[in-house]
């Protein structure tokens, strides 16, 4: 006798991309090896055009479409059936209405942000694109296109993007992103890094005991303990050098070296990147010392420096902050 839970609700109209969804959610999630409380997500994207009401005009040409999540823990995805995490999925959607789709404009507005991308607890599935969108029908003058990718924004572990199959007859490619055990800790950029760190090593034929560097930005407004601002507009990013010799490069293969890649951007903590920010202002000072000693050393007038004794004062603060150093 089945729990109320697992009874099937016949007049649920399930399509069948929430279906493909389901299936996608079971699958991956079963591939992760999570325990069963490990709580995942499944993100998709739905039209907010005849959501609203009164519903937005055809011709709107504005981006109408809201993400929203699915919870479920790890353990109930896999006990249940393919129906039941379909019908998760579409109880969620039918529930997004007119009074949902306002909420959300009214969060945002109270705490306006852009919109994060990524899988950041490592157990997010987020779904883009949608096989109604005819892509193939896109012919610029060269032809009917091949095949249709994703751009770089869409290269995260669990980001899944749906086009209409270029056979046609309702059939649908997907473009998955799903990374094995040992590649979960290495994010896709780094992967390709790696791979390229690689090969520009070996086409260079250093001899062995060569230090090679690799220099990759990384974000800051992540690293700090207190979180920047999302609105904080100025750079907040630095260039972090990865250290290795050919030696190690060359006999390694590909996640060997996006690993060293991403040990070096986990290291990159709120110490660090604050570390790095106090040299930077005392080489920039340095900088600026060593303007006025090369004026002076070309016999420039006096008049050049105005500000002598603060040039003076910078000296003495930097050589007392070199001694605490």
């Amino acid at each position: 006798m089945r729990s109320e839970t697992e009874m099937i609700n016949q007049m649920a109209e399930i399509s069948s991309f929430q279906s493909l969804c389901a299936l996608l959610w079971r699958a991956v999630t079963r591939a992760r090896k999570f325990p069963t409380s490990k709580m995942t997500t499944f993100r998709m994207a739905v039209n907010c055009r005849h959501r609203l009401q009164p519903n937005l005009n055809l011709l709107y040409f504005g981006n109408a479409i809201q993400s929203i999540p699915t919870y479920v823990s790890a353990g109930d995805v896999l006990c249940h059936d393919l129906h039941w995490c379909a019908e998760q999925l579409n109880k969620n959607v039918k529930a997004h209405d007119d009074d949902m789709v306002r909420k959300f404009v009214e969060d945002w507005e109270m705490e306006p942000r852009c919109f994060p991308l990524g899988n950041f607890d490592g157990a997010m599935l987020t779904m883009g694109s949608s096989p109604r969108f005819p892509m193939y029908d896109n012919d610029f003058g060269w032809g009917r296109p091949i095949a249709v990718r994703s751009g770089r924004a869409n290269k995260f572990d669990g980001k899944i993007s749906a086009f209409p199959g270029r056979k046609g007859g309702g059939s649908v490619d997907l473009e998955a992103n799903i990374l094995n055990q040992i590649q979960r800790g290495i994010k896709m950029v780094q992967v390709g890094g790696g791979s390229y760190f690689a090969h520009v090593t070996r086409a260079r034929k250093f001899p062995a005991s060569k230090i090679t560097t690799f220099r990759m930005p990384v974000h800051c407004c992540h690293s700090f303990r207190s979180k920047l601002n999302p609105l904080y507009f100025d750079t907040a990013i630095r260039s972090i050098p990865t250290y290795t010799s050919s030696r190690d490069i060359l006999p390694h293969d590909l996640l060997w070296c996006g690993e060293q890649l991403n040990k070096n951007v986990k290291a990159q903590d709120d110490v660090v990147v604050r570390k790095f920010s106090f040299w930077w202002r005392l080489w920039r000072r340095f900088t600026v010392i060593q303007n006025v000693v090369i004026l002076k050393a070309h016999n420039f007038p006096t008049r050049v420096t105005p500000h002598a004794n603060a040039m003076r004062k910078a000296i003495e603060m930097m050589k007392s902050q070199l001694l605490t150093v």
